[in-house]
């Protein structure tokens, strides 16, 4: 999953993860924890009759620049986003 307006510095500030990022598992593992203990799962936006939204670019100003938590498959996409900003392979399945 690919946004526009990704950015990887930001995203680390939001998640709060400190230290050298690299396309290895100890990052990867890292990331997980921090994302999984900053980001909730959140619906919000479907209890007050919000259609969710899967676009990219609004999964990312929602999560990060809006502080807020997520749907699953936002908070899915948003590690997604991150994985491919570092070069990590995966896929949805």
């Amino acid at each position: 999953m690919k946004s526009e307006n990704f950015n990887l510095k930001a995203y680390f500030s939001r998640i709060g993860f400190q230290g050298a990022a690299s396309a290895d598992f100890v990052t990867l593992k890292s990331m997980m924890r921090c994302q999984l203990c900053t980001v909730p799962f959140e619906n919000l936006d479907v209890q007050n009759g919000k259609v969710v939204s899967l676009v990219p670019e609004e999964i990312y100003t929602k999560i990060v620049d809006r502080q807020r938590g997520g749907y699953c498959y936002e908070v899915n996409g948003l590690f997604a986003m991150a994985l491919d900003a570092l070069g990590i392979p995966h896929r949805f399945v």
